[in-house]
């Protein structure tokens, strides 16, 4: 259990059980993580041939063919998870000044700042505030690199294409627009790709986050053929294992388990929105956003991290991300129904929680 006087417990990214079992004393098999975006009905991974482990991986053709089949694209580069891409970038391009969310995910801003580049932060809640301000910004000053994380996580925001490309045309010679679309699977018709879009224009997606194999670490970066030459020679070698690169083409070439994902995935997060949101009720939020693999609420920081606490003191993690002194988001996974003992565990929690809340306001009433 938690000190009630210990500090915060404020893990650097979600999915960290190992670090939540050592700080409440529950044992690793016995959490349930809500803590991450991952698709909890991972993509069957039990039929890798022996090859695929003893091999040196070499990059099949079959392993690209199945890649520019899924995401409807010819030029691109595999990498180790978007991750090393995200590390390499503020390297790769020029040294300009990066335009970014002041909420997001914040592994870019850290990159950039750790190569000495200056980050000029943008509001990254509501949409119309967003674009003005963009556009705003790059009309004053266009010799600036942007990034937009579409959708945004955690917060939910998300720009259309030709909103993208308009402001990848502004930007001067030399400056990109980085679109980060590790969220884009769900809806694939809200990506760049596919379409014809600028030169300047840097793509990067996730592997792990839809077919719920984040372990496999591999994502795609495309880009124009200078920046994926760059890229590729910062990288190195084998950044795709043999096992990886079997589970990606069995992957991508199964339309129909595809769209049964998509299907389940809309299903449950509305069961999960159900089952918390009598929790967020009385927690008084200030706004909420869903986006298929995580639910996002805006409250007082007090109560994000009140929530936070009880939920883990039972073995159920979130995630708290902090906006400012005051405000904070609570971000949750996806829960699926058929694992039967871990929804059945959290729909105890929460009446577990609204009980004891009940109990705490009623006690104040008679007072």
């Amino acid at each position: 259990m938690a000190h009630e006087n210990s500090p915060l417990f404020t893990p650097l990214h979600g999915g960290d059980i190992n670090a939540a079992s050592e700080r409440y004393g529950i044992a690793y098999d016995e959490w349930v993580d809500l803590s991450t975006g991952i698709n909890p009905n991972s993509y069957p991974h039990d039929s890798i041939k022996a090859e695929a482990f003893k091999s040196l991986p070499y990059l099949q053709t079959s392993f690209y063919d199945a890649a520019e089949m899924y995401y409807n694209e010819e030029v691109m580069l595999a990498v180790s998870g978007s991750q090393a891409v995200i590390q390499a970038l503020p390297e790769v391009l020029a040294n300009k000044p990066l335009l970014a969310p002041a909420v997001g995910y914040q592994e870019y801003t850290k990159h950039w700042l750790k190569a000495g580049r200056d980050v000029v932060p943008y509001v990254s809640f509501d949409h119309d505030e967003a674009h003005n301000l963009i556009t705003d910004a790059l009309t004053q000053q266009n010799d600036q690199h942007l990034l937009i994380i579409n959708p945004n996580n955690p917060t939910g925001l998300l720009f259309t294409a030709d909103d993208i490309f308009k402001w990848a045309n502004m930007l001067a010679d030399g400056c990109c627009v980085i679109v980060d679309e590790a969220f884009a699977d769900i809806e694939p018709s809200r990506s760049v790709l596919g379409k014809d879009r600028p030169e300047n224009v840097i793509v990067l997606r996730s592997f792990g986050k839809f077919f719920g194999l984040a372990g496999v670490r591999l994502g795609y970066v495309f880009a124009n053929c200078f920046i994926l030459e760059q890229l590729n020679t910062r990288l190195g070698l084998w950044q795709i294992n043999g096992p990886a690169q079997s589970l990606a083409i069995s992957a991508f070439n199964d339309v129909a388990w595809q769209q049964q994902a998509r299907l389940t995935i809309k299903k449950e997060a509305e069961n999960c929105q159900q089952l918390f949101q009598p929790v967020m009720d009385l927690m008084g939020v200030d706004r909420q956003t869903h986006q298929g693999l995580f639910s996002t609420y805006q409250m007082s920081k007090a109560s994000a991290y009140f929530v936070f606490e009880t939920f883990a003191q039972q073995g159920v993690l979130m995630r708290v991300i902090d906006v400012d002194s005051n405000m904070s988001l609570l971000r949750i996974g996806l829960l699926s129904k058929a694992s039967n003992d871990k929804w059945n565990k959290v729909c105890n929690v929460v009446q577990m929680f609204l009980d004891a809340v009940k109990t705490k306001n009623d006690s104040k009433v008679l007072l």
